[in-house]
C-alpha cells in the first residue's frame, strides 16, 4: 500500500505547493514529481513496483542480519580479528566472482539467474539458523569461544559479507538492464528511496533480537530471499511480455540483446575495466569510499565494543547505527536526491561525496569520541546511499552488457571488497593504538579520497560527452 501512496504524493501535492513560501515551492514540487510513473507506460509501471519491492525486501534483509553478523561474530570469534574477516572475504569472493560469471554466460535468462543465487543464499542462512539452535550455550554472553563455534562465526561473517555483494550487485545490473536513461532518472530516486524505508525496518528488527534471538531471525531472511527471487521473476516476466509486444523497444534494450549472443570469457569483465578508461573511473568512484568507511567502522566498532560488552548489547548497538544511517538516508532521498540531481547534474553529485567524506575525516580526526565517530558514519552513510548510490548506478544506463554484469560484477565485487581489504590492512596494522588509527588512519584515507575526487570530475564529464554524443560504451 505504501507505494502507490508515494507514487501519488505528486498529484496531492501540486494542490498545496503553490501556497508554500519563497524558494521551497520549486524544491517541494520537484522533489514529488520526481516520483510520477506517468511518463512509463503500464507495463513498465507494473514492472518497477515489483523492482522496487524487491530491493526494498533485499536491503531490508540485508540491515537485518548484518548487526547480527557482528554480534555473532563478535562472541564466537572476537571483534579484534574483524580485519582478518575483511581479508578473508576477498580471498572467498574470488571463486564466487568467477562462479557467478561462469553462470551468467551459461544462463540465458535471468530469471534462472536470479532464482539459482537467491537458492544458494536462502539454504545457508537456512544453515546457520539451525546451527544456531543446535548450540547448547546461550549466544550473546561473552565467553572462550570453542572452535566449532568459531567456524560457524567464520562461516556467518563471510555468507553475510558475500550476500551483500553478489545480491545487491546482480538486482542492480538485472535493473539497469531493462531500463534506459528516460526511466532511470525516473525509478531510480524512487528505488533509493524504499532501500531505506527496508533498511529502516530491517535495522529496527535487528534491535530486537535479544526478544527474537538469531536463529530466527536468520530463518526469516532465508524465507525472505526466496521471496525477493520470485518477485523478481515475475518482474522480468511483465518485462518480457512489454518487448513480445514491441512496446517503446528503446536503442539501449536491443543492444542488450544482440551483446547477449556473444560470448565472452570468464574474465571480460577485468578487461573491460582495465582497457576502457570509463570504466576503470567507475571503479575508483565506486569503491574508494570503502576503504574509508572501513577504517571510521573499525575505530567505531573498537570503541564501542569497550562499551557494551555482550554479543547481544553490541549487536542492539549496531542496529540503532542502522537506524540512525538509514533514516538519515531516507530522509535524504526523499528531500535532497531527486532535486540535487535534476538541479545540479550527474557530475554535482559524483563530487560532492569525496568532498564531504573528507569534511567527515577531517571532523573525526579532530574529536576523537565514540559519538563523533557514530555521527561521522551516519553522515558517510547516508550520502553513500542517497546521493552517491544512484548516480554511481546510472553510469551503467550507457554501457554495453558485458559492462553491466560482468564488468560490474568485478567491481561490485571484487572492486569494493578488495578496498575494504586496503582498509583492513590498514587497520591491522595499527589496531594495537587507538591514536594511531585515528591520526595515521585519517592521512590515508585522506590520500585516496584524493584520487577518487580527481576520478569522479573526470567520470563526470566523459558521462556527459557520451550523452550529448549518443555513444555507448562497448
Amino acid at each position: 500500500q505504501l507505494l502507490p501512496w508515494m507514487l501519488s504524493l505528486s498529484e496531492e501535492h501540486r494542490k498545496f505547493v503553490p501556497d508554500a513560501p519563497g524558494r521551497l515551492a520549486p524544491i517541494i514540487t520537484d522533489m514529488f514529481s520526481g516520483f510520477s510513473f506517468a511518463e512509463l507506460d503500464g507495463h513498465q509501471q507494473r514492472m518497477y513496483a515489483l523492482v522496487i519491492t524487491v530491493f526494498t525486501l533485499t536491503l531490508g534483509g540485508y540491515w537485518l542480519i548484518r548487526p547480527m553478523k557482528m554480534g555473532v561474530f563478535a562472541t564466537f570469534v572476537g571483534v579484534e580479528n574483524e580485519p582478518q574477516a575483511k581479508l578473508g572475504t576477498l580471498v572467498i569472493l574470488v571463486p564466487l566472482l568467477f562462479a557467478y560469471n561462469k553462470l551468467y554466460s551459461l544462463i540465458e535468462d535471468p530469471r534462472t539467474l536470479v532464482a539459482s543465487v537467491a537458492g544458494v543464499y536462502s539454504c545457508i542462512f537456512m544453515f546457520i539458523a539451525v546451527s544456531l539452535i543446535s548450540e547448547s550455550e546461550t549466544i550473546g554472553e561473552p565467553d572462550t569461544a570453542t572452535q566449532r563455534r568459531a567456524y560457524l562465526g567464520w562461516i556467518t561473517y563471510w555468507a553475510i559479507e558475500s550476500f551483500a555483494s553478489v545480491t545487491v550487485a546482480m538486482m542492480w545490473s538485472i535493473t539497469a538492464s531493462v531500463s534506459d536513461a528516460t526511466a532511470a532518472r525516473i525509478v531510480y530516486p524512487a528505488i533509493v528511496v524504499f532501500e531505506q524505508l527496508g533498511a529502516v525496518g530491517g535495522a529496527t528488527l535487528a534491535t530486537f533480537t535479544e526478544t527474537f534471538g538469531f536463529p530466527v531471525l536468520f530463518a526469516l531472511q532465508g524465507v525472505n530471499v526466496l521471496l525477493c527471487a520470485v518477485l523478481m521473476r515475475f518482474a522480468l516476466g511483465i518485462h518480457e511480455k512489454r518487448m513480445s509486444f514491441g512496446r517503446a523497444l528503446d536503442r539501449n534494450s536491443a543492444k542488450i540483446d544482440r551483446d547477449r549472443g556473444e560470448p565472452t570469457g570468464l574474465l571480460e569483465g577485468l578487461r573491460l575495466v582495465a582497457t576502457r578508461p570509463y570504466v576503470l573511473a567507475v571503479l575508483i568512484v565506486s569503491t574508494f569510499a570503502e576503504i574509508v568507511f572501513t577504517i571510521m567502522d573499525f575505530q567505531m566498532k573498537m570503541v564501542a565494543k569497550s562499551v557494551y560488552t555482550s554479543g547481544t548489547e553490541f549487536s542492539s548497538f549496531m542496529g540503532h547505527f542502522g537506524q540512525a544511517a538509514n533514516i538519515t538516508s531516507l530522509l535524504l532521498a526523499v528531500f535532497g536526491t531527486q532535486s540535487i540531481m535534476k538541479r545540479c547534474g550527474l557530475k554535482v553529485c559524483l563530487l560532492a561525496y569525496p568532498v564531504c567524506v573528507g569534511i567527515v575525516i577531517v571532523c573525526a580526526a579532530s574529536f576523537t569520541n565514540l559519538w563523533m565517530l557514530f555521527g561521522g558514519m551516519v553522515a558517510i552513510k547516508a550520502l553513500g546511499y542517497a546521493l552517491n548510490g544512484p548516480a554511481r548506478e546510472m553510469l551503467y544506463i550507457r554501457t554495453s552488457s558485458d559492462i553491466k554484469f560482468k564488468a560490474k560484477s568485478w567491481i561490485d565485487m571484487f572492486g569494493t571488497r578488495g578496498c575494504k581489504a586496503i582498509g583492513s590492512v590498514v587497520n591491522s596494522s595499527l589496531r594495537h593504538s587507538t591514536e594511531a588509527l585515528m591520526s595515521q588512519g585519517s592521512l590515508y584515507s585522506g590520500g585516496f579520497v584524493l584520487v577518487w575526487g580527481i576520478a569522479a570530475l573526470r567520470l563526470g564529464r566523459m558521462h556527459r560527452d557520451y550523452e550529448l554524443r549518443d555513444k555507448y560504451v562497448e
